[in-house]
């Protein structure tokens, strides 16, 4: 038998208002914030999940923030490369302005001058700082100054480049969980590391050189074949030049029987005009005069002339094959047999003397050896039978050599008159920074032209001038491209993230958000459980037995 007391009554009673007004306060507090779980309590695994979910969307938060900051930094790079780009623009003129032969050493002087300030002006570009004082160019050490230099020092010492006191590091930010994207470009990749000439060879000529020919900076006519070249055979190799200085005689077109089997391949020019080549296929000619009727009509259709009959005294040239012909109409053709065949011989005779022309032979300058002829290179002309005639302007073609290597894939231009013992050279691209190509172009403006092929010396060094140029334009849009990529995945992973912020939103919203419907529906009915609490212990703690005496 349970006994009930006043008190019992009365702490019952209390306690119940208590829970009530607590069930009550909770239920409000969710309606005013908006949300289910309000202390781990609610949902024990809800609100688990719910921290993950929020983490997750903090650290897409900073991945948002990283990529704010990765475009300010790419952006300001692009701008220092935007800038270095007008000026190698400008520096290209200032060398295209500086080659024009009517110049006076004074006016290239001035020139000069301006390109000293240009120097120090890219000097300024390429020590950049952001607006935080860090470095742009000095990889991981942003506080270090990256290059340092002397245009005098580096005008007297032409071994003498730039220092780069900076790393090859790129800095990174972290753009996604797996994605690290870099926001910065090492110095040395920028500025220093920039291939000479035309990127795959450089050509360069000896300062003992004292005509007037100028070489370009060549052509890659097959990037396989000079890939298969040995290193060490394109080390070191050099056109060289002689002069036939004998007397002109006279040769007759003869009848003797060609021996067949081999291509025969010939460049002929009319009167010096750019040079055309003729193949006559092995095989098709049965004699002399059936040669030389081939070479008419290859003629005639190559450059609209022929030459002499067979059996006509014509003019020859060298014992080398070179044969200087007259034409029925008065024109002096040249024929040079390019691939040292037996055609010319067969066909015209042995050539008595000499033409006075200039030849070339392509030398292996590491083995001694001449690539046209397999002989050691000797130092005066006549040298052994295989020169090349040269031509002006004519593409000087490595092919057809002897040895191992028949093709480089190469050939270069030279222009003007070389002297014989004139020698220019060709060796595999290295790496020259800007700043040597801009102290080269201003040596070679603030030095004296004057005596034995001066003007050809200065006229070569405008021409590497701007190749060297072109080549670091390039490598500044090469990083620029790279540039504007970055940029581009930035914008990419900036609207994956915008999506992935929204789709934490969306599930942290179905895991806390409150369902008013719901939640009003039971504060109403708490409302009424309160006041039922309250006006039961209103009555019950009236109750007493005096009221029933």
């Amino acid at each position: 038998m349970i006994r009930v007391s006043t008190s019992m009554i009365f702490n019952a009673g209390v306690k119940t208002i208590n829970s009530q007004t607590a069930s009550l306060l909770h239920l409000q507090q969710q309606v005013a914030s908006g949300r289910r779980i309000l202390t781990p309590a609610d949902d024990p695994v809800g609100a688990a999940r719910a921290l993950e979910v929020t983490q997750a969307k903090d650290v897409t938060a900073q991945h948002s923030t990283n990529h704010d900051n990765a475009k300010s930094a790419l952006g300001l790079e692009e701008v220092q490369l935007t800038s270095v780009n007008d000026m190698l623009a400008r520096l290209k003129e200032l060398t295209v302005q500086a080659g024009n032969a009517t110049l006076s050493a004074t006016d290239r002087r001035s020139v000069a001058v301006e390109l000293r300030g240009r120097f120090d002006e890219l000097l300024g570009l390429a020590n950049a700082t952001d607006g935080t004082g860090q470095f742009l160019f000095s990889g991981f050490m942003g506080s270090t100054k990256p290059f340092g230099a002397s245009i005098d020092a580096m005008i007297q010492n032409p071994a003498l480049e730039v220092s780069y006191q900076g790393d090859d590091g790129q800095r990174r930010l972290q753009m996604s969980p797996t994605r690290f994207l870099e926001i910065g470009d090492s110095g040395n990749d920028v500025f220093n590391r920039i291939k000479s000439g035309n990127g795959y060879f450089a050509t360069d000529y000896a300062t003992t050189n004292i005509g007037s020919a100028v070489i370009d900076a060549g052509n890659l006519n097959n990037p396989a074949l000079w890939v298969a070249v040995p290193a060490a055979a394109k080390q070191n190799v050099e056109v060289r030049f002689w002069h036939d200085t004998g007397v002109v005689g006279s040769a007759v077109i003869g009848a003797t029987t060609l021996t067949t089997g081999v291509d025969d391949e010939f460049m002929i020019s009319v009167a010096g005009s750019p040079a055309a080549t003729v193949t006559l296929p092995a095989g098709l000619y049965a004699d002399a005069t059936a040669l030389a009727a081939a070479m008419q009509t290859a003629v005639n259709t190559s450059l609209g002339v022929s030459p002499p009959a067979p059996g006509s005294a014509v003019a020859s040239a060298d014992a080398s094959g070179h044969m200087m012909l007259q034409s029925p109409t008065g024109q002096v053709i040249t024929i040079t047999e390019v691939l040292g065949n037996t055609g010319l011989a067969t066909m015209f005779g042995t050539p008595a003397a000499g033409s006075g022309s200039t030849y070339y032979d392509l030398v292996d300058v590491t083995g001694n050896v001449s690539l046209l002829t397999g002989a050691v290179p000797t130092a005066s002309f006549p040298g052994p039978a295989g020169l090349r005639r040269y031509f002006d302007g004519q593409p000087i073609a490595f092919n057809g050599l002897v040895g191992a290597t028949a093709d480089y894939g190469i050939s270069v231009n030279i222009t003007g008159d070389p002297a014989a013992g004139d020698r220019f050279s060709l060796a595999p691209s290295t790496s020259q920074s800007v700043f040597r190509t801009l102290a080269n172009l201003i040596g070679a403006l603030e030095s004296d032209t004057a005596g034995p092929g001066g003007q050809a010396k200065f006229a070569n060094e405008i021409g590497f001038a701007l190749t060297n140029l072109d080549q670091a334009n390039d490598n500044i849009l090469r990083v620029r491209a790279a540039i504007g990529s970055r940029l581009n995945e930035v914008d990419s992973l900036s609207s994956v993230n915008q999506d992935l912020q929204l789709q934490y939103q969306q599930t942290l919203s179905t895991l806390q958000d409150l369902d008013y419907a719901k939640a009003i529906s039971d504060l109403t009915r708490k409302q009424t459980d309160l006041e039922a609490a309250q006006q039961s212990f209103v009555r019950v703690s009236q109750l007493s037995l005096f009221n029933y005496l």
